[in-house]
């Protein structure tokens, strides 16, 4: 994608952030639905990761890791 966005005319449209940023989401969200067929149909096994601890501004952080491994591949 960057290469493609050095190379294309610097006034199209398609180069403004907001739209780049919604084409990221739209990737991630096609990718992650490709995942939970795939964890549905039980091809696979998963598990999920927490962590909760607090930063330096006292602040409670839960950071949640998936992972998945596809058993067929």
């Amino acid at each position: 994608m960057k290469e493609y966005l050095e190379k294309c005319p610097k006034n199209a449209p398609y180069r403004s952030k907001t739209i780049q940023n919604e084409l990221i989401n739209i990737c991630g969200q096609v990718i992650q639905k490709e995942i939970v067929d795939e964890i549905r149909e039980g091809g696979g096994i998963f598990a999920v990761l927490a962590d909760e601890a607090v930063d330096e501004s006292n602040t409670k952080q839960l950071p949640l890791a998936l992972r998945f491994v596809d058993m067929e591949r």
